[in-house]
C-alpha cells in the first residue's frame, strides 16, 4: 500500500505546487543601455538616454519605469530633459496604433526650475490616439481636431487623480549635476482593465505593460511646458514642447526577475516530472 500511496501523494503535492506556481506573479524586467543592439530608432536631442529599467507584474499590473539621462546628443554638458511622453506594449512598435494603449505624460519641469514653492512632478495619463505627435491629451479620437468636447473622454487620470494609481514618482539630479533620473511606480490595473472611449474595430485594448517582449514609443523633451486644469480632474490644457528626442522600438527581450524565474523553473520541473 505504501508503494502505491507515496507516488500518488507526491503527484498530488506536485500538482498543487504547479497550480500555485502558475498563479504566482511573473515580474518581467526590461534593461536598456545606451548603445544596446536591437530593432529601434533613437534620437538624443531631448537628452541622452543612458539607461532604462522597467518592470511589470503580470498579476497585479504594477508597472515601474526608471530612466537616466545625461546631456543632449552625447555632447557632455549639463542634462536638460524636463519631461517625456511614453507608450508601452508587449512587443510591436506602439506608434500608429489607436484604441489600444495608454500614454503617460511625465512633467518634471517644475523640479528643475529652482522654484521651491512649485517643485512637484506631475504625470497625467490618456488614451493614445495613434498619432505620431503629442496630441493625445487634446485629441483623443485622433481625427486631427483638438479640444473637442468629446476628446475629454480620452483622459484616464489627470493631475488631481495621481493618488488613484501612482505609488511613487520622482525626478532627481545625480552625479554632481551631470545626470537626471526620472521614475514612476504605478498600479496599472484600472488602465489595463479600461473600456476605451475610442475603441477601434479589429483591435483589443491592452492599456500598458509587457511580458517576455516589449515595444516602446518614448519621447523625452528639453522643453516640457504644460498647464493643467486647476479644478476637476486636472487635465492638460496646453502643452508646449521642443528639443525632442525619441526611442521607438519593438520586440525588445525582457527577463523574469529572479523570484519569478525560480517559480517558472519550478513549474517547468514539475511538468517534466509528472510526464516521466
Amino acid at each position: 500500500m505504501r508503494s502505491v500511496f507515496a507516488p500518488r501523494l507526491l503527484a498530488a503535492i506536485g500538482t498543487g505546487l504547479l497550480v500555485a506556481s502558475s498563479a504566482q506573479a511573473v515580474v518581467w524586467q526590461w534593461n536598456f543601455t545606451k548603445g544596446q543592439a536591437g530593432s529601434y530608432g533613437r534620437n538624443d536631442a531631448g537628452g541622452t538616454v543612458e539607461s532604462i529599467v522597467s518592470t511589470y507584474n503580470d498579476a497585479n499590473k504594477r508597472l515601474t519605469f526608471d530612466v537616466l539621462f545625461s546631456g543632449p546628443n552625447n555632447a557632455g554638458g549639463a542634462p536638460a530633459t524636463n519631461g517625456f511622453w511614453l507608450v508601452l506594449n508587449d512587443g510591436p512598435n506602439p506608434k500608429n496604433n489607436p484604441g489600444e494603449l495608454a500614454i503617460f505624460y511625465f512633467d518634471a519641469s517644475k523640479v528643475f526650475d529652482s522654484d521651491p514653492l512649485n517643485n512637484a512632478v506631475v504625470m497625467t495619463t490618456y488614451e493614445y490616439n495613434g498619432r505620431n505627435d503629442n496630441s493625445s491629451w487634446n485629441n483623443g479620437d485622433g481625427d486631427g481636431t483638438a479640444n473637442e468636447a468629446g476628446d475629454f473622454n480620452g483622459l484616464i487620470y489627470g493631475k488631481n487623480e495621481s493618488g488613484l494609481y501612482i505609488n511613487n514618482i520622482s525626478a532627481t539630479t545625480e552625479a554632481g549635476g551631470t545626470r537626471r533620473r526620472m521614475t514612476f511606480d504605478i498600479n496599472a490595473a484600472a488602465i489595463v482593465g479600461r473600456s476605451p472611449a475610442y475603441p477601434q474595430a479589429g483591435t483589443t485594448w491592452h492599456g500598458t505593460g509587457f511580458d517576455d517582449q516589449l515595444g516602446i514609443w518614448f519621447h523625452p523633451a528639453q522643453i516640457f511646458n504644460a498647464t493643467y486644469q486647476s479644478s476637476g480632474r486636472g487635465k492638460i490644457t496646453n502643452l508646449s514642447v521642443s528639443g525632442e528626442g525619441w526611442i521607438d522600438g519593438e520586440f525588445f527581450r525582457t527577463v523574469p526577475t529572479p523570484g519569478s524565474a525560480a517559480m517558472l523553473g519550478l513549474g517547468a520541473l514539475l511538468v517534466t516530472r509528472r510526464r516521466r
